[in-house]
């Protein structure tokens, strides 16, 4: 039991296993609750989900780079999504086996009071050197943008076997 909720800013399109799946390329293409106490909605979420994989290979890019600019810009009314989330009471989570999380819009990987997670061969992305970029030329001294590789609260977790680049916290 529970609910599994991947909203449109995915495509709609049939992804092949081992295929990349963008999220949408602006926050427009994102919806948002701000009656549920969170923003801008997750490219993935669950909710009180038991016995769920997301496994690779294949990627899921949450072109975060637009995001950043935009925050910069001060143009986000919302604050940025998550690009997987797992929360309200999920059991014995499973993410990993090759999958890449690249360029989230805010933490790529957020466990929320979740009991029992297997991450293991996980790979998270960020482009930490445009972000640097894009501060240093809007001359903030703003980096990173919180780009959490793995955000985790709950019990029972293992996390090996990851490799995750973001500069900032990893896990």
């Amino acid at each position: 039991e529970g609910t599994l909720s991947v909203l449109d800013r995915l495509c709609r399109e049939e992804t092949p296993a081992n295929g990349s799946t963008p999220a949408s390329l602006t926050y427009c293409g994102w919806t948002h609750n701000k009656s549920k106490g969170r923003d801008y909605d997750p490219a993935l979420a669950f909710y009180g989900c038991d016995d769920v994989a997301i496994e690779g290979p294949g990627e899921i890019n949450g072109n975060g780079y637009r995001w950043w600019w935009t925050e910069l810009l001060g143009a986000v009314p919302y604050k940025r999504p998550y690009l997987v989330y797992f929360g309200g009471g999920s059991r014995r989570v499973s993410v990993g086996g090759g999958l890449r999380l690249i360029d989230a819009p805010h933490n790529h990987l957020f466990l929320e009071r979740v009991d029992g997670a297997d991450v293991r061969g996980l790979k998270v992305w960020c482009d930490w050197r445009r972000q640097r970029a894009l501060a240093h030329g809007a001359g903030v001294p703003m980096l990173p943008f919180n780009t959490d590789g793995v955000d985790a609260s709950g019990a029972n977790f293992t996390i090996a076997d990851a490799a995750i680049e973001n500069f900032d916290d990893v896990i």
